[in-house]
């Protein structure tokens, strides 16, 4: 399940504890916005490219969608 968060961003709901990274999610085009909630805010107040700046926390089925390319 996620959880709304803007537009078409939004955060995984499981596992249910801080630091779930932000994902654009259009039908099957899935895309980190964010390591987690802070970095996400952080990166869209820049106005520039999105940029992903920690190293990405695995996530059952998201990261699946994600590795697909």
């Amino acid at each position: 399940m996620l959880i709304p968060v803007y537009a078409h961003r939004y955060l995984p709901s499981e596992p249910c504890r801080s630091g779930n990274p932000v994902l654009s999610v259009m039908q099957t085009d899935v895309i980190y916005y964010g390591q987690n909630l802070v970095e996400y805010v952080e990166n869209d107040h820049r106005y520039h490219r999105w940029q992903v700046t920690q190293p990405l926390t695995r996530r059952p089925f998201w990261s699946y969608l994600l590795d697909a390319d």
